[in-house]
């Protein structure tokens, strides 16, 4: 019996159910009448609510009442009711279309790309093809070469320069068409010009250049494993080191419903040579100078992680844990500057020049740093993914931010009673439920200590969603100089599955987790979490992160990490953060163990506009593998007066949706964010009241929403499918 499927619809709904519960949602899959057969079907997929569900189809089809799904449907309109355990009800309609063809013909709104200019376009039509297999595929004028499954069409072995039309026939003689399709080419990326300057041995003062007559996106991989990506056509990357460069550029294919082509891309090496003019270093150590005499005395203890900037050029060197640094520069005359919070440099004056050449090939600053602020302790709280009926870590780092040692501290972590204790770290006491303490705590000058604590979510769905607070506050007696940085507070959400290496954005006021409030945020703390979820230990971790122009690179402090490390910056703006030795074991032999972060905190540049967006993402490397990229966090800069009212509703269209969704935003929109299922936000775009087009092309085939968010806080959402 020939299958009656030709082409898949979907229709989406959802309802706003009882608080702590997520929406009503579901999906109707609709099989249409082929190729003279009288019948489909249609089939729900729901979530959401709460089960089991019950199923009430009108008009009773032959087979399939009381169930998510009817088959031997009529040609006709259906309307099905879905009703949760908690009475909620969702209504959909459907129809099933009558069709003679296989597929319904059409003709390409896009031509299919051939990189090299050869027999080498592809082609992918999407449209479900149930007729009676196998399908065979022909083409007019014949040569490429097709493969037709029930999930669609893929045709490859496109000529550039040609145009055909394309049959696909079942085994029972139903056939579809579509065409004329064009193929264009050579679409690769062609390197049209590249220059280098070469570097020092031992500095990151060489660049390269690069430019291609068209582009979407450049990866540049250098020798110290930093990626690079950037859309700039030409770009150019200053400050590196000498060595191979390996440059990877990519340019899109097209996606226009229901077809797609492929994209093309080329890798070319570019040898950035070590200088063969004179090179230079200068060196020297930053220290807090506690008595004020401009010598670095036995007491006086070195800024660990502090960020100098050697100028011109835009060079940048960071301290050591004993605050020490060393770079090399071209011979020339330079500045060395700084700025540190809670420190005068007293000596040299600056910004300190000095001059490398022959007579001088090295140069000598040392920092003297006087504290303006007494001792002072702070403290850190990162916490892992929560998902029901799995563990959960807490990671307290309680840190000396002076040159001050402190002697009987008091550390407490609050977290979210319906957490359940499982253990402790680092001497830490179980008090009661929600609450862990630790007591007599002392800290050498600049010292760091991360404790953890173990948890269990508990294993109920109905915590998916759900918000978990936790604070660890440390407590000195005396009290230290500066309080407001004695708390430390995360939220953290319930979710189904996750990414486990990501990226975390905090800003000071933690007014919003999508906003920057120029006139009251000050910094923003990042967090980057990795997880081994390879087969075995990893030995090393490297994180690379690249740091935007848009912060001022002197504001860097480190705030802690869940194990030792070093930190240094790369060139082109680049933080990495070493786990030598870690041995991190697999997350299949130790869940909690393979886990890990780090995190930092950074103040943006002054004189940023609203509405601008300010992306972080970061690299995570697990021994000689290929890199991780996590999420991109991203903020965007506003101002917290004078907030519009709060917005209402919004409309979605089309829906389902190929490549491109037209949103219509409702009054007092700031911004709009595509979210997956599982909760991570992976498109975040500033918006206003109007009509606002998204790129969705790229999206996985799936249900997301659309989150609206106006500056108050107020959200509205909807959902929609990616085919």
């Amino acid at each position: 019996m020939r299958g009656p499927l030709l082409a898949l619809c979907f229709t989406v709904a959802f309802l706003q159910a009882e608080a702590q519960t997520q929406d009503l949602q579901a999906y109707t899959y609709i099989l249409h009448a082929t190729c003279g057969n009288s019948t489909g079907g249609i089939t729900v997929s729901v979530w959401g609510g709460m089960a089991p569900y019950t199923f009430l189809w009108s008009p009773v089809p032959a087979t399939g009442q009381g169930t998510s799904s009817i088959t031997n449907a009529l040609p006709g309109s259906y309307t099905v009711t879905i009703t949760d355990s908690n009475a909620e009800v969702l209504t959909l309609d459907a129809e099933i279309i009558l069709t003679p063809d296989l597929f319904p013909p059409f003709t390409p709104a896009a031509p299919a790309w051939s990189c090299n200019g050869a027999c080498d376009g592809n082609f992918y039509y999407w449209v479900p093809l149930n007729g009676v297999t196998p399908f065979t595929t022909t083409f007019d004028p014949p040569g490429p070469v097709g493969n037709a499954t029930p999930n669609g069409i893929y045709v490859s072995q496109l000529c550039a320069n040609e145009s055909y039309l394309v049959t696909v026939s079942d085994d029972a003689g139903c056939t579809g068409t579509f065409g004329p399709l064009d193929v264009i080419g050579p679409m690769a990326p062609q390197l049209i010009s590249s220059s280098v300057t070469g570097s020092c041995a031992g500095g990151s003062t060489g660049s390269l250049t690069v430019e291609f007559n068209q582009v979407d996106s450049i990866t540049v991989t250098g020798p110290n494993g930093t990626y690079f990506i950037e859309s700039e056509n030409p770009y150019t990357l200053t400050n590196i080191p000498a060595g191979t460069y390996v440059v990877y550029a990519n340019s899109g294919g097209q996606t226009t419903p229901p077809g797609s082509t492929g994209g093309c891309s080329a890798t070319y090496d570019i040898v950035v040579p070590v200088s063969t003019g004179p090179c230079g270093s200068v060196n020297g150590v930053v220290y807090a100078d506690l008595d004020a005499n401009c010598a670095q005395d036995a007491s006086d203890p070195g800024l660990p992680y502090r960020v100098l900037e050697i100028g011109p050029g835009g060079n940048y060197a960071l301290t050591a844990d004993n605050g020490t640094y060393s770079t090399q520069l071209f011979y020339g005359s330079y500045d060395l500057d700084a700025a540190f919070t809670n420190y005068d440099i007293i000596c040299p004056a600056l910004p300190a020049p000095f001059v490398l050449d022959a007579i001088t090939p090295s140069a000598t600053i040392d920092l003297s740093a006087e504290p303006t602020l007494g001792p002072d302790v702070r403290t850190h709280l990162n916490a892992g993914v929560h998902r029901p009926g799995f563990p959960v870590s807490y990671s307290v780092v309680v840190q000396n931010d002076g040159p001050y040692a402190f002697t009987d501290l008091l550390l407490d972590l609050n977290y979210d009673p319906v957490l359940t204790f499982t253990s402790v770290e680092g001497g830490g006491g179980f008090m009661v439920a929600g609450h862990v303490q630790w007591t007599a705590l002392s800290l050498a000058p600049f010292q760091s200590v991360t404790y953890i604590v173990q948890l269990a979510v508990p294993n109920s769905t109905a915590l998916i969603g759900t918000s978990m607070n936790g604070t660890a506050t440390v407590s000195p007696t005396p009290a230290d100089s500066d309080p407001s940085n004695d708390s430390y507070s995360i939220t953290r959400t319930v979710v189904n599955s996750y990414d486990p290496n990501d990226k975390l954005a905090r800003t000071s006021s933690q007014t919003s987790d999508a906003y920057y409030f120029l006139d009251i945020d000050t910094y923003i703390d990042y967090t980057v979490r990795f997880q081994n979820t390879g087969t075995a230990e990893a030995i090393n971790v490297v994180v690379n992160d690249t740091i935007s122009d848009l912060f001022d690179m002197l504001s860097l402090e480190v705030l802690g990490a869940s194990h030792p490390f070093t930190a240094q910056l790369l060139p082109a703006r680049t933080l990495s953060f070493t786990f030598a030795d870690i041995m991190l074991p697999d997350s299949t032999t130790d869940l909690l163990g393979s886990q890990g972060f780090v995190s930092f905190r950074l103040k943006l540049v002054p004189g940023l506009e609203v509405q601008t967006i300010v992306p972080n993402a970061a690299d995570i490397y697990f021994d000689f593998n290929d890199p991780i990229r996590t999420n991109t966090a991203s903020l965007i800069t506003e101002i917290s007066v004078g907030l519009p009212e709060a917005i209402t509703a919004m409309g979605l269209r089309p829906n389902p949706v190929h490549d491109h969704l037209l949103a219509d935003l409702p009054q007092g929109t700031a911004m709009v964010e595509i979210v997956s299922t599982d909760g991570r936000v992976l498109q975040r775009t500033p918006a206003r009241t109007g009509a606002l087009r998204m790129d969705v092309s790229s999206l996985p085939a799936g249900a997301y929403l659309l989150r609206a968010t106006s500056l108050t806080g107020v959200v509205v959402h909807e959902r929609f499918v990616k085919y």
